[in-house]
């Protein structure tokens, strides 16, 4: 995508007419416009439409498409994905654009070693997938005295000793019937 600078094309536009010794108002009288018009083009106040402007091209023996070559700003991708960038990214982005070309350089540098760095520690953290560490399960010897059975013996995890001592009670009422 591109922006046009319609001064850039204002300023062609005067050079270009003056070039040629036209007026403003020889222009005026051949495009049937007012002097205010042809002064907003020059002065990029006003956007030409792209038919007048062929036609002060032809006029003035000057190249359509480099007219707007010339008055063409391309919209940098970062201005496209500006919303996708955190303030912190587009302050880097800033301070990068502001480096002479050996900081750059030493910036590019650094970037490309640290993304080897950190895609090594990805690729590796894929091929060695260790499960989560568990926690040792605590067991407590529990003792179950029953009418014909005698003690049983049971090893309960600790954190379900209070269940264990509900059914524990349950089963004990249930037996001294």
């Amino acid at each position: 995508m591109i922006t046009i600078n319609y001064e850039k094309i204002g300023q062609i536009l005067k050079e270009s007419r003056e070039k040629c010794s036209f007026t403003q108002k020889y222009i005026c009288d051949i495009l049937g416009v007012t002097p205010q018009t042809v002064s907003a083009w020059e002065n990029g106040k006003n956007k030409i439409d792209i038919e007048t402007l062929a036609r002060l091209c032809q006029m003035y023996d000057i190249s359509f498409p480099e007219v707007i070559k010339s008055a063409s700003i391309p919209k940098p991708v970062e201005a496209e994905k500006k919303k996708d960038l955190t303030p912190r990214e587009q302050e880097h982005i800033k301070k990068y654009r502001a480096l002479d070309e050996p900081g750059k350089e030493t910036v590019d540098f650094i970037l490309d070693k640290e993304l080897a760095r950190t895609k090594a520690l990805e690729a590796a953290q894929k091929v060695v997938q260790l499960p989560e560490p568990q926690k040792p399960v605590e067991y407590i010897k529990l003792d179950i005295a029953s009418r014909g059975r005698g003690i049983e013996t049971h090893l309960v995890p600790k954190e379900d000793m209070d269940k264990a001592i509900k059914l524990s009670r349950k089963y004990r009422e249930e037996n001294e019937d």
